[in-house]
């Protein structure tokens, strides 16, 4: 029962477009949301992100998943790509 709760929590979060804060390294205690932070401010390797936190990679388990939240877009970034590609579309057309 508490399964299904926290299964259907992280579904509507998804749905919402919200991204789920996990926990991406054990070793160092960090979460998808300090890596997305730092993605905001310009970073964009994961070396770096564990050298802003002041931590080093410890197993090495988490550098897929840290780099898949580096290169994610954001919401934001899609909706300008596609508004832009429909601009230039219509332009070619015209």
């Amino acid at each position: 029962m508490r399964l299904t709760f926290i299964i259907n929590c992280i579904l509507i979060n998804l749905l919402k477009g919200n991204k789920y804060k996990v926990y991406v390294c054990i070793c160092n205690a960090l979460t998808s949301e300090d890596v997305r932070k730092l993605k905001n401010i310009g970073v964009c390797e994961p070396s770096s992100v564990y050298k802003k936190l002041g931590c080093a990679m410890q197993c090495g388990k988490c550098l897929q998943s840290i780099d898949e939240i580096l290169q994610e877009e954001s919401v934001q970034e899609t909706k300008e790509q596609i508004s832009f590609s429909k601009k230039f579309s219509s332009s070619l057309q015209a």
